[in-house]
């Protein structure tokens, strides 16, 4: 550490200056390199996804070994013994390791999401009660856009011990009263599931059957299958070709009612 202290004293800029341009300069011509490796993976869907996570993912490793690199440089260029000074740091390091413990954890996790495959940029993933698309992957965060709000939350890859990929199926219950035929049921229903099977972002549209017997109506269940990301859209979409169809039908939505008898006395 004096030798430090005393390097200080005997800065020299002009080397200084040079080597950190340079090392710079090096860095901007890496990361371009890999943001050309990420616009030719465009061509295909599936290698732009993977591409991304990775590129992010090595982008952050390469960014942080620059700055190590280029610190290391400097101090032995304005002589001071970066071997020396690291074998007698002794306590010191103990004490930064510790410190850096939680960076040390979201590395290590972020390591591990990354070879597993967890997930890519770009797909939409439930963790920690947070549901929204992965705009950008790194080694130390992860940061995800809520479907609900829009807002850009960043979480630390240590707190990402459980997460959920969503494929991007709908189910909806869909209530008929009990006075209507299950045949023209199902016939509404195949009308309703043609129109939405047509929207944007809609890869298919299906009937599954029968779902439930409630106290005021017959529930039948569909799927819709299409952009995770734009699922909340293609929803209410949904939600609304359904009642369209019901209306041009006059067919009324099953609400609980009940029933309220009483005794009259003469």
């Amino acid at each position: 550490m004096k030798a430090v202290i005393n390097s200080f004293f005997h800065f020299n800029i002009v080397d200084s200056l040079i080597i950190v341009a340079v090392s710079f300069v090096f860095y901007l011509l890496v990361k371009k390199l890999l943001l050309d490796n990420l616009r030719i993976a465009k061509v295909d869907k599936r290698i732009n996804q993977k591409g991304k996570t990775y590129i992010a993912a090595i982008t952050s490793l390469i960014k942080t070994a620059f700055v190590v690199i280029t610190t290391l440089i400097l101090l032995q260029a304005n002589g001071v013994h970066v071997t020396s000074m690291l074998a007698g740091l002794g306590i010191a390091s103990a004490i930064v390791g510790l410190a850096l413990q939680d960076a040390l954890k979201d590395f290590i996790r972020g390591l591990n999401l990354l070879s597993d495959e967890y997930f890519n940029v770009g797909d939409v993933i439930e963790v920690n009660g947070t549901k929204g698309v992965v705009t950008e992957f790194g080694l130390r965060t992860t940061k995800i856009r809520e479907l609900i709000t829009g807002n850009t939350i960043s979480l630390a890859n240590r707190n990402m011990e459980s997460v959920s990929v969503d494929a991007g199926n709908i189910h909806l219950n869909i209530p008929f009263s009990y006075e209507i035929p299950v045949d023209r049921a199902e016939k509404l229903l195949e009308e309703a599931l043609r129109r939405i099977g047509e929207q944007d972002h809609v890869s298919s549209a299906r009937y599954l059957g029968l779902n439930n017997l409630s106290d005021s109506s017959m529930d039948y269940l569909i799927e819709v299958r299409g952009t995770p990301a734009e699922q909340l859209r293609i929803r209410r979409r949904a939600l609304g070709t359904i009642m369209q169809v019901f209306e041009e039908n006059l067919v009324k939505v099953p609400y609980p009612q009940l029933d309220v008898h009483t005794d009259s006395q003469n």
